[in-house]
């Protein structure tokens, strides 16, 4: 059996774990490197979704 390969910008590859989140109703996705190519797997569960912080002013913390 033959997997056929593509070459891809790391762009792409986000763009492909954010589909895959929006199709697929996924809390978050990782892009994983692992030597002969790239890897993007996406993740559900309720400990992810906690880590979210939608609180934009720590922006105001980090970056004076």
């Amino acid at each position: 059996m033959v997997a056929p390969t593509f070459s891809a910008d790391p762009i792409d590859l986000h763009a492909f774990g954010i589909l895959a989140c929006g199709i697929g109703e996924a809390d978050a996705f990782y892009v994983a490197d692992y030597g002969d190519g790239m890897l993007v797997a996406v993740l559900t569960g309720d400990l992810v979704s906690s880590g979210w912080q939608p609180d934009h002013q720590r922006a105001l913390l980090v970056f004076p």
